[in-house]
């Protein structure tokens, strides 16, 4: 038997938020010369913004390296454990409260330091928008053209848009959807899979619509 729970409107409104307080906590200045740099740099207060829903584990570290061309900057985090060992997901370095929240913040989260302090050419994750309903029935009819709606979408579209959590005694999926903004297109469907025992994940991201004329 699996244990089910959608999200509702105010909740993920609320993500919207964290995602804002995150990735303002976490930008690095403009005058940042070009180069290597490495360091924690403002990741401690960035993760203030998911502190209710996931807390770095006592001793564990999260570290940075952003990379600054012409392009903009491309960022990758990692994480040491107490021993100051390397682990091979940075997910490892969290812990919450038992519940769906905490999983779902997790997905958000993971890509949100995936892309940590990333700008320019080498951004995709932060122009992406949660999305709770239909993006085509939104779309103004200028910016779908002469295309028909069975040409938008590469899979069926979902019944219900709500971020969902999904849990058996074994693993854990979270799906979600996101589009670009300013319109919600192209559209993406997001699943991950964790195990029950921590904070790890297998992430998968496939587009799901997206005008073509």
């Amino acid at each position: 038997m699996s244990l089910r729970t959608s999200f509702r409107e105010h909740e993920v409104e609320q993500l919207r938020h964290m995602r804002r307080r995150f990735q303002r906590a976490s930008a690095l200045p403009d005058n940042v010369p070009s180069g290597v740099h490495e360091g924690s740099f403002f990741l401690d207060q960035a993760l203030l913004a998911f502190d209710d829903a996931l807390q770095l584990r006592p001793g564990w570290a999260l570290h940075a390296r952003h990379e600054v061309d012409a392009q903009g900057i491309a960022s990758r985090v990692w994480a040491t454990s107490p021993g100051g060992r390397r682990v091979p997901s940075f997910m490892e370095a969290f812990d919450a409260e038992p519940g769906p929240w905490p999983y779902l913040c997790a997905s958000i989260l993971w890509r949100e330091l995936s892309e940590t302090g990333t700008r320019g050419a080498h951004a995709r994750w932060a122009k992406h928008d949660l999305v709770q309903r239909n993006p085509w029935t939104s779309l103004p009819a200028a910016k779908r053209g002469p295309q028909p709606i069975d040409q938008f979408w590469r899979k069926d579209p979902p019944r219900d848009w709500r971020p969902l959590v999904q849990e058996d005694n074994t693993q854990v999926l979270v799906r979600f959807y996101t589009g670009r903004h300013p319109d919600g297109v192209p559209v993406y469907e997001h699943a991950d899979v964790f195990r029950r025992e921590g904070y790890e994940l297998k992430g998968s991201t496939q587009l799901l619509g997206a005008l073509t004329i």
